[in-house]
């Protein structure tokens, strides 16, 4: 959680997490949930969608990012939904990651 306050209570964004916290000892390590916030810090760095595709699939269990693309899909499209009110970049960023998603050729 970013705040406990009752009315300022929010979940961390994709930059709070930092790399820190995503680093191989982080209990997030090669989980989707970990993948795809990585990728939006990325994306909001103005990274290059393609690099961040392709990011994304070395940030899970190798051989796991086929079988996960709709995981992967409905997290990002979940974050973008939640935090479109208050964090309207990182919306932004996670409709642009799902959407890359699915639409990567294979």
């Amino acid at each position: 959680m970013a705040s406990e306050n009752a009315n300022k209570a929010a979940l961390k964004s994709a930059k709070d997490f930092g790399r820190a916290e995503m680093n191989q000892s982080s209990e997030l390590y090669q989980t989707p949930i970990r993948a795809v916030l990585y990728a939006l810090m990325d994306l909001q760095a103005q990274k290059d969608l393609d690099d961040v595709l392709k990011g994304l699939e070395q940030n899970l269990k190798p051989g796991a990012f086929y079988s996960s693309r709709d995981m992967l899909v409905t997290i990002a499209r979940f974050i973008g939904k939640k935090v479109d009110t208050m964090r309207p970049e990182e919306a932004s960023a996670a409709r642009v990651l799902a959407d890359g998603i699915e639409n990567q050729k294979m």
